[in-house]
């Protein structure tokens, strides 16, 4: 039986990919933090027209 063509692994290409997985991973980061914001911002939205349409007017903000 062949045994598969295994390679021991070099320190400098093992360190470019984890580099390059870390990058990654933060773009990911970023752009869950993006949708997750956009999301929660149409949700207030959302729940400020509903405050107003279920009253008929729109509610007046009281400042402090």
């Amino acid at each position: 039986m062949k045994e598969p063509g295994w390679k021991p692994l070099e320190a400098s290409v093992l360190r470019e990919r984890l580099e390059e997985v870390k990058a990654l991973l933060l773009q990911a980061a970023a752009v869950g933090v993006a949708q997750d914001a956009e999301r929660l911002e149409r949700l207030m939205e959302l729940e400020q027209r509903t405050r107003e349409d279920a009253r008929g007017r729109v509610q007046r903000r009281r400042y402090r």
